[in-house]
């Protein structure tokens, strides 16, 4: 009678072991799944980021492209194409570096905010 009291016991011991390992586990499953989502919105963020950081420098190129031509064609204007560059670039072309970065910062947000 004893071994069969010492058995219900072992089971119920291991019965409740599992119970941990199934609680554990479901804790687990949920934090991955929170995880995987997090992923995604920081995968597709810096898609979008890297997609506006090429195109701008994309356009930036352009625009030197532009203002070279320009200069090239009537040197004697040098300074106003040269000028009409730097104003219409002035948020990124900043000496403070620090107004720069958040410039930068702004742009960012309103990147990972426009959907």
């Amino acid at each position: 009678m004893e071994e069969i009291e010492l058995l219900k016991n072992k089971i119920k011991e291991l019965e409740d072991e599992l119970s941990v390992f199934k609680t554990k586990e479901d804790y687990l499953n949920t934090g991955i799944d929170k995880v995987k989502g997090i992923y995604e919105v920081t995968r597709q963020n810096a898609e979008k980021i890297i997609f506006k950081a090429v195109s701008f420098a994309y356009s930036f190129k352009e625009e030197l492209t532009l203002t070279l031509k320009k200069i090239k064609s009537n040197p004697s204007n040098y300074e106003e194409y040269v000028n009409e560059l730097l104003n219409k670039n002035s948020h990124l072309l900043d000496e403070n570096i620090d107004i720069v970065k958040n410039k930068i910062q702004e742009i960012v947000i309103k990147i990972i905010n426009s959907k």
